[in-house]
């Protein structure tokens, strides 16, 4: 889809997906995935269709993460950067099986795209050494390869380059060669008609094989002001070299170019038939480099942030769970001692999240969405350990929603809230509903109301909510498990210091606050909402209300 449609697309969720566009770019996914790329083309295409990817089975993503961590536990990044040159030299092979598929003769560009994979598969398995259950280089698999390489452009010393080789075919040898002798003898005729002809008469031959005269041979030319030689035809205002031999010689190496046109695609049919008879085994091993590869990016990206390999809770172990959680985007705007990892241990369906204006309600939503899916996708988590409970799907609702889809252009911040909601209401399989302050775009109690009754609906129906709330109502109701985040700690006089302390813009102000908040989540009892925004605003300068 294109145009005006393919952008609308992009906010619709995939058949399958665990995460539609909208949700993915608030969790921030993309920019999750961009700390590492792999090196191959087939890789990276993969590693960036994640966001819109089903989550992985169970038993799929059991599997997926204990042979990571066994790679983690084994390859060091030394070796890892041994693998670079073969990994990035991997072609996808996409036109080669298209052409094998549908019958048609591979060509010379084809056949090199199938030799360089040929060449970086064979000495990959080598140097790997048969870390995570890679094929031994000694092993059949690899044994196959090498042998079809070498049947493919035999040559002492491998190597990614391809041509094919007079060691092909006697006759296809023989062909090249009678045509090579054949054009010496025509340049050596052809060259000594040619300083003949110089001899004779001023004048040059260009690069075509053109003879132009010049002004002093004009004493040469005949009546016609032409130069009259049975070696030379006048062609407007150039002579071509006329001579009987030399038609002869060029007329056999016309004859023997198209002997070796015959001979080469007769050889790359050949080739073609053979490489078919390897479609499944180079198929096999393509898939088995693109997982090895697509688990090596993951422990760069674990090593990079410094993520852990997350773990299935317990039927009696909670929902989610991890410990010194930390959204990466955090680490690329903020000094370390700066961040404030948060730990969080969810035990309900639904949880409603208390906290004081820009006290990290949202960053909050946006972690505990992330860290679940990179746990369903086998991926490392931003936390220093993490458990999680299975489910189908998550789906963000709130202020942060990525501009506007063209589908719901005009309408208000509520209708576009209320066109999420039904958009995923009826889709099957548990969800993850984050909601970002549901229902604050209408009426207070209203929306207080509808906030409740969406919880209470997909309290019901299993699936789990995690929503950030201003409204008292929900934080009094006795249905939602009460999260609170903590918020300001100072008092007035540190906290108008703070902010009035020097010219600050709003990034200088807003570090200012941030430096001053507490934003650990904490169990909050007595569902007491904060109000800070009367201390900000005074700290700000602006003193309303006061006697």
């Amino acid at each position: 889809m294109i145009g005006a449609g393919a952008k609308e697309q992009n906010n619709m969720p995939h058949m399958g997906a665990a995460i539609d566009g909208v949700t993915a770019q608030v969790l921030g996914v993309e920019a999750f995935l961009r700390h590492v790329e792999p090196r191959s083309e087939a890789a990276i295409a993969r590693w960036r269709q994640l966001p819109g990817q089903p989550f992985l089975t169970a038993k799929a993503r059991r599997e997926e993460i204990a042979r990571q961590k066994a790679l983690d536990r084994g390859a060091s990044d030394e070796f890892i950067e041994t693998l670079d040159a073969d990994l990035s030299g991997l072609p996808t092979l996409e036109r080669v099986f298209r052409r094998l598929d549908a019958g048609e003769t591979l060509k010379d560009g084809d056949l090199f795209e199938l030799k360089r994979f040929l060449f970086h598969a064979t000495s990959l398995l080598e140097t790997a050494g048969g870390v995570d259950d890679l094929p031994a280089a000694e092993g059949s698999k690899a044994q196959k390869l090498q042998r079809l390489m070498e049947a493919i452009h035999p040559e002492s010393a491998p190597s990614a380059r391809f041509h094919l080789s007079d060691q092909l075919d006697e006759k296809l040898a023989d062909c090249r060669s009678e045509l090579r002798k054949t054009r010496r003898k025509l340049k050596q005729r052809r060259n000594a008609l040619e300083a003949q002809i110089c001899g004779d008469y001023e004048g040059k031959f260009d690069f075509h094989g053109y003879f132009r005269h010049t002004a002093e041979g004009a004493d040469e030319l005949g009546e016609s002001g032409a130069i009259e030689d049975p070696r030379l035809l006048a062609r407007g205002d150039h002579y071509e070299v006329v001579d009987e031999e030399l038609g002869h010689l060029k007329e056999r190496m016309e004859d023997l170019r198209e002997q070796v046109r015959r001979q080469e695609q007769l050889q790359r049919r050949r080739l073609t038939e053979l490489a078919g008879e390897h479609r499944r085994d180079l198929a096999r091993m393509q898939a088995i480099l693109l997982s090895f590869e697509m688990r090596l990016t993951a422990v760069e990206l674990r090593r990079r942030l410094g993520g852990c390999w997350p773990e299935v809770c317990d039927d009696d172990d909670g929902l989610l769970e991890f410990r010194k959680g930390c959204e990466p985007s955090l680490r690329a705007g903020m000094d370390e001692e700066e961040i404030q990892p948060i730990d969080l241990r969810l035990e309900s369906q639904a949880t409603v999240v208390l906290g004081p204006n820009m006290g990290g309600k949202s960053a909050f939503l946006r972690l505990v969405g992330l860290c679940q899916w990179c746990a369903q996708m086998a991926l490392p988590v931003p936390a220093e350990d993490c458990r999680f409970a299975q489910l189908e799907r998550i789906v963000y609702v709130g202020s942060e929603e990525p501009g506007h889809n063209e589908s719901a252009e005009g309408l208000s911040s509520f209708g576009r809230e209320v066109r999420r909601f039904v958009e995923f209401w009826d889709l099957a399989g548990t969800t993850l509903w984050l909601l970002d302050e549901p229902g604050r775009g209408t009426h207070p109690e209203e929306g207080a109301k509808l906030a409740a009754d969406i919880a209470t609906d997909r309290l019901e129906r299993g699936d789990l909510v995690v929503m950030a709330t201003h409204f008292p109502l929900l934080a009094a109701d006795d249905r939602f498990a009460r999260l609170k985040i903590a918020g300001l700690t100072v008092d007035d006089d540190r906290l108008e210091q703070a902010l009035r302390d020097g010219d600050k813009d709003l990034v200088g102000l807003q570090t200012a606050l941030r430096s001053l908040m507490d934003y650990s989540v904490v169990p909050s009892d007595d569902g007491e909402i904060p109000r800070d925004a009367r201390r900000v605003a005074r700290a700000l300068g602006l003193s309303v209300g006061e006697s």
